[in-house]
């Protein structure tokens, strides 16, 4: 099962980052402790969206390139399972820089945008495959989209994907 870490991990907003501070400085909880699935804290912050505890995971010493079953790292988890910009708490978060800072912060860290899971897939990959907007993958490219505002229908398609990809 999860840990108090990956608890709070998912609720970014405890003390803006201070309870996962203490959990590991005072208590001496395991940054990268994996529940049963071989799920980090720094996946369940990728999942939620909460760029704060990504973030202070990542201050921690979080390992970005670690993966779950199925070899799955926190960016593929950003990209698997944002919300499409329907969801008002994602696209608010990514909209304040929250969510694009949290997928900078990981690569610079060391996570790879290119690391391929079990079946291959990277993580702009399953960005693009599994949501019907380009936010997660956009957020993932860590560029944010200019001029759109809260719920503003966006649309992606294979060919616009490869366009972009191709210049």
């Amino acid at each position: 099962g999860d840990t108090v870490l990956h608890l709070a991990a998912k609720n970014q907003y405890w003390e803006g980052g201070t309870m996962l501070r203490r959990l590991v400085r005072e208590h001496g909880a395991p940054v990268d402790a994996p529940n049963g699935r071989g799920i980090t804290p720094l996946h369940w912050a990728a999942t939620f969206g909460c760029g704060v505890s990504g973030r202070v995971l990542l201050e921690l010493g979080s390992y970005p390139a670690a993966r779950c079953n199925g070899g799955l790292t926190a960016l593929h988890m950003l990209g698997l399972h944002a919300p499409d910009d329907r969801d008002s708490y994602f696209v608010e978060n990514a909209y304040n820089g929250d969510v694009f800072d949290l997928a900078k912060e990981q690569i610079a860290a060391g996570a790879d945008v290119n690391a391929p899971d079990e079946d291959g897939q990277t993580p702009l990959a399953v960005a693009a495959l599994y949501t019907e907007s380009p936010l997660p993958l956009l957020t993932l490219l860590g560029l944010k989209p200019a001029g759109l505002e809260l719920g503003e229908e966006m649309t992606v398609t294979t060919q616009g994907l490869q366009q972009a990809a191709t210049g």
